[in-house]
């Protein structure tokens, strides 16, 4: 909901936002037209995409999906300040002791590093991101404010 709002806002659409209980049941209305476009996980769309049942307009990431080589970036489609993926990571308590998130941090690169890990999260049309936790700091450093803004601009609330 709020990259595609935010996408709305950044291109001048005037889009209407339909809201669904997740992707999956969206499916059949982009399939049918009754939707014209959907912002969605790539493992979702992926499969549809290479079927030809869906046409793959651009993807979030700053490169190109290694899945689906010939669909643009947002930057290449004219939307070059678009805010990055949807990202997941890995978190403990503030109080953590060092040698313990150091050697969480190492069982989970090493994780990540297995080709069994990278066939698996291949499939599933995850990109990997091994590093430290100071590197992810700084990624959600970098990254929350443009989140915080999508959030904002958007109306949503918690509840």
């Amino acid at each position: 909901m709020l990259m595609g709002m935010k996408f709305d806002k950044m291109a001048d659409l005037g889009m209407t936002y339909v809201p669904y209980r997740g992707g999956a049941p969206s499916i059949p209305d982009l399939i049918a037209g009754r939707l014209q476009m959907q912002w969605d996980a790539l493992t979702l769309l992926v499969p549809l995409i290479r079927e030809g049942k869906l046409k793959g307009l651009a993807v979030q990431s700053p490169q190109r999906w290694p899945t689906l080589p010939d669909v643009p970036t947002l930057a290449e489609a004219g939307i070059p300040d678009f805010p990055g993926n949807a990202w997941a990571g890995i978190m403990a308590p503030p109080k953590t002791p060092q040698p313990i998130v150091a050697r969480i941090n190492a069982t989970i690169n090493d994780i990540l590093q297995s080709p069994e890990t990278k066939t698996t999260l291949a499939n599933l049309n995850v990109l990997l991101r091994p590093g430290t936790p100071q590197d992810f700091a700084a990624f959600i450093a970098k990254e929350t404010p443009a989140w915080s803004a999508m959030a904002r601009e958007s109306g949503a609330t918690a509840h």
